[in-house]
């Protein structure tokens, strides 16, 4: 049985083990179906096996598996017990709390009399050892009215969670200094200058000679210009409302500790302070908020409602997968393994070369005006890709000074010579659908879910044909050399 709570997944396995009177196969049996059912578990749930193993595990402490307080003799069967125990990582929970006797029988024999007392442990409650120290204690009830020759075994478990702290990815670029008028000033004059200095370093003939090398220079410039005005800045910030000034007076705070009346007045402008702080970071994320409404940018403001209501949300982590045979995989390494396999398989097409495409020169070029257009049409917030450049540097550069950034694309649309970080693919999981579903729900709009065959869907199409059709529809030769360029050099992890 699995159990779902706040804090994690119980994993819940009842067993009953054969009795003494069958043989040792039967017993081995048994140990393989508990085996095969433990594979569907996790390593960081907590898994308890319990019920009456028929064994006798008795006193005697074995490592950190069974503890000096068990009752009886151990028998073959208690061994065979302990064997799976240390195969498995699990703790006997009831040996390790001292008891008097009829604390610790778990089983009456009908030949059981006042003179002849016949009391046994046979049953057990295992836990996986990563939690033992959850055990708080572990006792039976001889007196419970439960109409069986078996004491009921309570255990008491109180699970106390460490706190995990993700790792943070660094940062190059803080983007939300750019909310800084003198910031976004100095940034926009760096942009400016290092777009007229590739202008006049380059020209079409120069970039077309070595495009990867031009979109190199291109790209180290344009980055190490923005990691330089948009540096994170090193604070002690704990809460994205914080102020530089508000550290600064808390530091005085700090020095003031002998003087009262000075502590208490730095006190209460701290208060102020950040009442005033925690204000204005409010109506600005409200204001990120609307703009987003404004655009139907319904995921950037979800984001920013969740970071407002719930800063500590984490979105949901996939768990478990299942492979080819239908076996959970819990392993991180396996299950990268898996997608990659699942992955190869799904877009794989054993294809040839393709080299019908009658070459001719035509096409329009690409003008400043559209290249202006497309960089302002862009969202910011958006993730960076392979080249590091946030849409938000492009941004700040006028029209005047985009020569370099025309030529260098319409050098790549005439050759088909494409970069390498154009090349590169990254799957990510989409939320998009999450979002729209919620919002329909929301609205109480109809919902309509399709769900698709990927093996029939788009990215299983034989690129050959495509590039066939293409050249059919009449597309220009550029554009079929790109798509073709595209599809055939690109790849992904």
């Amino acid at each position: 049985m699995i159990a779902h709570t706040t804090e994690m997944v119980w994993q819940l396995c009842y067993v009953y083990a054969p009795t003494a009177d069958k043989d040792e196969t039967v017993v081995e049996n048994f140990y393989n179906d508990i085996d095969l059912a433990l594979k569907q578990t996790k390593k960081h749930d907590i898994t308890v096996v319990m019920g009456d193993f028929n064994s006798k595990i008795g006193q005697g402490t074995v490592t950190d598996i069974v503890g000096p307080y068990g009752l009886g003799i151990r028998n073959d069967r208690g061994d065979r017990l302990v064997q799976f125990c240390q195969e498995n990582n699990f703790v006997v929970s009831n040996t390790f709390y001292k008891l008097p006797p009829r604390r610790l029988y778990t089983w009456r024999s009908p030949a059981d009399t006042p003179e002849n007392i016949v009391r046994n442990q046979i049953d057990y409650v295992l836990i996986n050892g990563r939690h033992r120290n959850s055990i708080k204690s572990a006792k039976t009830y001889p007196g419970a009215d439960v109409g069986s020759d078996h004491n009921p075994v309570v255990v008491d478990i109180r699970i106390k969670l460490k706190r995990t702290k993700l790792p943070k990815r660094p940062v190059s670029m803080d983007l939300n200094r750019l909310k800084n008028p003198e910031v976004r000033k100095t940034l926009k004059v760096a942009m400016n200058s290092d777009f007229n200095q590739l202008n006049l370093e380059y020209n079409s003939n120069a970039i077309a000679l070595d495009t990867e090398n031009a979109w190199e220079n291109f790209k180290v410039k344009i980055v190490r210009t923005g990691k330089s005005v948009l540096q994170p800045q090193q604070n002690l910030k704990t809460a994205e409302w914080m102020t530089e000034e508000i550290l600064s007076i808390m530091d005085d705070r700090r020095k003031s500790k002998a003087d009262k009346e000075k502590y208490d007045q730095l006190q209460i402008k701290i208060l102020n302070k950040i009442k005033e702080a925690k204000e204005k970071w409010l109506e600005s994320l409200c204001s990120d908020i609307e703009d987003s409404d404004k655009r139907h940018d319904s995921f950037n403001m979800h984001r920013k409602i969740r970071q407002m209501i719930a800063p500590t949300y984490q979105g949901r982590v996939m768990s478990t997968v299942k492979d080819a045979d239908g076996t959970f995989i819990t392993d991180v390494r396996d299950k990268l393994l898996l997608w990659e396999d699942y992955i190869r398989e799904l877009f794989y097409d054993d294809r040839e070369d393709f080299h019908n495409i009658v070459a001719v020169d035509d096409g329009p070029p690409i003008t400043k005006r559209e290249v202006s257009h497309a960089i302002v049409s862009l969202k910011s917030g958006k993730a960076v890709g392979p080249d590091e450049i946030p849409v938000e540097l492009i941004q700040e550069v006028e029209e005047t000074n985009l020569d370099y950034l025309v030529q260098l694309f319409n050098v790549i649309y005439d050759t088909g010579k494409i970069p390498a970080d154009w090349l590169k693919s990254t799957f990510v999981q989409g939320f998009g659908f999450q979002v729209l579903m919620q919002r329909c729900l929301d609205l109480n709009c109809d919902l309509y879910v399709c769900f698709i065959d990927y093996e029939k869907a788009f990215d299983r199409v034989r690129h050959i044909k495509l590039m066939e059709i293409l050249s059919k529809a009449g597309l220009d030769y550029k554009d079929i050399q790109f798509i073709r360029n595209l599809y055939w050099k690109q790849s992904a992890n």
